[in-house]
């Protein structure tokens, strides 16, 4: 799709995200995830409903966020920031209202240039890769691909990577942000 607009239009989150139950699954991994922080109540939805949303972003580490804003100038340290922020919010919703739904956040460690969100609801199977060429409205490239096959079962296989060695840093239910996180190493366990 030529532009995030016409792919909001065509897929917008909180319509996706009204029809997920217990066997839905959400994984969103990119640089700073803040759109989606902004706009947190879909999140909330698809956990009311049962849903299993898995985030990741870029460690907030200013060593990494250095780093990654050489090879990506659109990544804002003040984005990852905000977002992080209202990630604590999302949280403190999860705490007091405690949804039938399971929440994580990991923290990877590449200097992505996109975000890939897959989404598995119900029949629906479908992935979205999110190219963020820079910071205009019009920088930015949708595709959506079935996860299944040719690009999209590429791109899904890579992201999985990626969700899998990142570091854990929140899990609903499961142990609470000030409780002591696995390692690492327990996480790639």
């Amino acid at each position: 799709m030529p532009s995030r607009d016409i792919y909001e239009q065509r897929f917008p989150l909180p319509h996706l995200l009204a029809g997920a139950d217990p066997k839905s699954r959400i994984r969103i991994v990119g640089s700073t995830l803040l759109l989606l922080m902004t706009r947190p109540e879909p999140i909330q939805k698809a956990l009311e409903l049962g849903a299993q949303e898995d985030l990741c972003c870029l460690d907030p580490d200013i060593r990494v966020i250095n780093e990654s804003t050489v090879w990506n100038p659109a990544v804002e340290p003040s984005d990852l920031k905000a977002a992080m922020e209202r990630f604590q919010k999302l949280c403190r919703w999860v705490e007091n209202c405690r949804p039938p739904g399971r929440l994580e956040l990991r923290h990877h460690r590449i200097s992505l240039i996109d975000t890939f969100a897959s989404f598995e609801l119900g029949a629906k199977r479908f992935a979205v890769c999110d190219l963020n060429m820079g910071p205009h409205v019009s920088a930015k490239k949708i595709f959506v691909v079935d996860p299944t096959k040719g690009l999209g079962e590429d791109l899904a296989t890579r992201y999985d990577r990626i969700w899998n060695n990142a570091a854990w840093h929140y899990r609903y239910p499961g142990p609470m942000p000030n409780e002591p996180l696995p390692s690492r190493e327990q996480v790639q366990k």
